[in-house]
């Protein structure tokens, strides 16, 4: 069953069925004053605060069928909704965060908690393309474990430090707080991602290109030197370029930068490779090995961080 469209005529009429039928015994009243015939056990199974209503003798106007009148607040859409939910109908098409937040909303109004809860389920395919708006519409109703897995796919973005890929209509509803607390994870999760790509003992393989000590190569060395495993190395200064600029990148967005051809193998800090033939070829294909068993342990890293997070 599809809402009614915004912007459509304020004397618009719901489908006959469920909310018409002869045997209606209340009639719910939109804003705009579309109304709805139903039914006060549907309505009080599924609303302690609609079942204390309906308790009250007198409750309503009496339309000219002798049925009780309510006159509500909610705007005919949300109110399509929500009956639809309430009836054994078939779910109506939530299309978007702000409808299903109005929605949410109007359930809390209701104290429809079992609802809300189906609801939310409808908030998770948005996680990965609209993670902020997802954290927090799911904090503002305390939807803990869809607000934790919201807030991992927005590793993928670069909030933190300065909030630069945030647009959520709905911050307006939660507190600073709450935003901070998101910021702060963002924080330790891109922390931990750095220094998993400057700690480096993890990584077993050492046969990799940029340290090669060929005596035909005419690349540079590191004027530093990095720990492979358990032994010592002097790299190629263009590893050390490459390995800078990854981690600048994964320090704005943890998730993601370093896939399985991070767009910065085509950076200014490889044209030392991108010249010298006897690295070029053997150095591209490694730093792509490299970039995604990076990956791999930036996710155990941030794994890490979550299970602390939020307790």
């Amino acid at each position: 069953m599809d809402p009614p469209q915004e912007g459509a005529d304020a004397h618009w009429q719901p489908p006959t069925h469920p909310f018409h039928d002869a045997d209606a015994d209340v009639v719910l009243r939109s804003a705009c004053g579309v109304e709805f015939a139903v039914h006060k056990i549907i309505l009080c199974k599924a609303s302690s605060v609609f079942s204390d209503m309906f308790s009250l003798p007198g409750q309503g106007k009496i339309g000219v069928e002798a049925i009780p009148i309510v006159d509500l607040t909610e705007e005919y859409k949300t109110l399509f909704l929500m009956l639809s939910y309430c009836y054994p109908t078939e779910e109506p098409a939530l299309e978007d965060i702000g409808t299903i937040y109005r929605l949410l909303e109007v359930m809390r109004k209701y104290a429809m908690d079992g609802l809300q809860q189906r609801v939310a389920r409808r908030l998770e395919p948005f996680a990965t393309s609209e993670p902020v708006r997802v954290f927090v519409v799911a904090s503002c109703f305390g939807f803990e474990r869809l607000a934790r897995a919201a807030a991992y796919q927005t590793l993928r973005l670069s909030i933190w430090p300065l909030a630069a890929d945030v647009s959520a209509p709905e911050l307006q509803n939660i507190t600073a707080a709450t935003f901070q607390d998101l910021l702060r994870y963002h924080r330790q999760c891109s922390e931990a991602a750095v220094e998993a790509m400057s700690e480096l003992k993890w990584l077993q393989k050492t046969d990799w290109a940029w340290l090669n000590s060929d005596s035909r190569c005419g690349c540079p060395s590191a004027s530093n030197t990095y720990q492979f495993y358990n032994r010592i190395y002097t790299p190629k200064r263009w590893w050390v370029d490459f390995l800078q600029d990854a981690r600048d990148q994964v320090l704005l967005k943890p998730l993601g930068s370093m896939g399985p051809r991070p767009t910065f193998l085509k950076g200014g800090s490889l044209s030392q490779l991108r010249s010298c033939m006897h690295c070029r070829v053997a150095g591209i294909s490694d730093l792509i090995e490299f970039a995604e068993l990076v990956q791999e342990r930036i996710e155990i890293v941030i794994k890490e961080v979550q299970l602390k997070w939020r307790g």
